[in-house]
């Protein structure tokens, strides 16, 4: 969040909305510290205060969430005046400045990038902790360690376990390799597995960066309703396809597109995602290629090599169809500009047809 009367003006009307229609969410005070909140504790103190009246601000026990982004940069900048800031900035933002300028007391759930490098310095003040987590499903097992480590440590203070679906920046012409879904997947199968944790969607819905969860022309309402299933833990019969509409390299000298270095390779795969109530098969057509899987009941991840054309998903028992599914998204579409984000989309939840007409000039 930023700090200028534009902002604000903008997050008064939200969290106005909010509080009038009764809508059901909360929101956590998440200032950059990239931006000028760095700057000033006072900054700080007064936005916490200044929104402190609205019911839609997130508490815990009474306490207002403070949860800022790259928490780690404040201690190592200089203030305004040039001289460097000392290491008990947060500590005195938390119980001092709060509470002298309005009575407020803070739940600290700082956000680093890179947890086990920072926290320690924080560990004695903060309630919780949160990392900006990997764009790349490789990085996954690494950060839930890290998690599992200080969780275990301090077993009351709350994980905030990042999620994000995928990063692919054409203004930028960087990406992450997901790996299909795999990147989305495995993160809620790692925070699964850490007691008492809260997740943080890493997306903003930035359809510039390809993060969005939000439905869009290329991904649908995938990302969507796979967060349904895993927060209503809900079993019906669904397929979710992942697959990109170019060939994709680590490095691509005509465009200039780049994958950022971690572990993973570039992937030209096409992914599913099935989960089946019963044993099912799974058949992948596309040109004249036909591929088949055999699903066990719950979630099962496949892939293929991707082809030029249109991809078309099968589910079979031996009573008969159960799903039929098209990729709304041609992979290999000539002339156009490199695109490394992911299309995907769900049978349970496809895009509207009236809808769909409108998208193919984007996806096809």
């Amino acid at each position: 969040m930023g700090d200028d009367e534009i902002f604000h003006g903008f997050f008064k009307d939200l969290l106005e909305a909010v509080d009038r229609n009764n809508l059901g969410f909360e929101i956590v005070l998440m200032p950059d510290m990239e931006s000028k909140w760095s700057l000033d504790r006072k900054r700080i103190a007064n936005l916490v205060c200044r929104y402190a009246n609205h019911a839609a601000i997130t508490r815990v026990n009474g306490r207002i969430v403070l949860s800022p982004y790259n928490a780690e940069s404040s201690p190592m900048k200089k203030d305004i005046d040039g001289y460097l800031i000392d290491d008990d900035w947060w500590r005195s933002l938390i119980l001092k400045d709060i509470p002298d300028l309005c009575r407020e007391r803070v739940f600290f759930l700082p956000l680093f990038q890179g947890l086990s490098k920072y926290f320690s310095r924080y560990e004695d003040f903060s309630d919780g902790f949160a990392d900006w987590g990997m764009r790349d499903p490789a990085g996954v097992d690494y950060l839930l360690a890290s998690y599992l480590e200080i969780s275990k440590k301090y077993p009351d203070k709350v994980p905030f376990f990042p999620v994000s679906p995928q990063d692919s920046r054409p203004k930028d012409k960087i990406y992450w390799e997901a790996g299909g879904g795999q990147l989305f997947l495995s993160s809620f199968a790692a925070a699964d597995q850490i007691s008492n944790s809260w997740i943080h969607l890493i997306t903003w819905n930035d359809y510039g960066e390809n993060t969005q969860i939000a439905p869009s022309c290329k991904t649908g309402y995938a990302f969507l309703s796979y967060l349904k299933a895993w927060k209503l833990k809900t079993s019906s019969d669904e397929l979710i396809y992942f697959h990109r509409p170019n060939f994709v390299s680590d490095y691509d000298e005509k465009t200039g597109w780049r994958k950022m270095v971690l572990s993973s390779t570039a992937s030209n795969a096409i992914g599913v995602f099935l989960n089946v109530e019963e044993k099912s098969t799974l058949v992948v057509e596309i040109n004249t290629s036909r591929y088949y899987f055999s699903s066990t009941p719950g979630g099962n991840y496949f892939s293929i090599p991707m082809q030029t054309g249109n991809p078309n998903f099968k589910v079979f028992r031996d009573t008969g169809p159960v799903i039929s599914l098209a990729s709304s998204c041609r992979i290999g579409r000539e002339g156009f500009d490199r695109d490394y984000g992911y299309c995907a989309g769900s049978s349970l939840n496809p895009i509207p047809p009236v809808i769909q007409s409108l998208c193919a000039q984007w996806t096809n």
